[in-house]
């Protein structure tokens, strides 16, 4: 599908990998490397809006996390995964499981 994207583990970087599940079209993968489990492929960042419609934006707390000022949609690059992935450690004592929804 070219509105999906292959992609390595998003915690260590490792390409190894295998499947953990499988959910109609959605296939959950777990790194080979580390255990995360992600969603591989992915939606690509451009094939997003097909997936959420804009009532789904529409609260408060998704308007200031996905949009800009001007109303335009905010992109992130990668760096904000990592950037959550620290926010998660720095609250706990040690590393161990997480299941995160999004």
């Amino acid at each position: 599908m070219a509105d999906l994207e292959t992609i390595g583990c998003c915690f260590c970087r490792s390409k190894e990998s295998s499947v953990h599940v499988r959910e109609g079209q959605w296939t959950i993968v777990r790194c080979s490397n580390c255990g995360f489990c992600y969603t591989n492929p992915r939606p690509t960042m451009a094939s997003l809006p097909r997936y959420y419609e804009e009532s789904y934006f529409n609260d408060e707390r998704h308007r200031l996390k996905f949009y800009n000022p001007d109303g335009s949609i905010r992109m992130e690059s990668g760096e904000g995964y990592h950037n959550r992935i620290e926010d998660v450690e720095s609250r706990v004592q040690a590393r161990g499981r997480l299941l995160e929804l999004g």
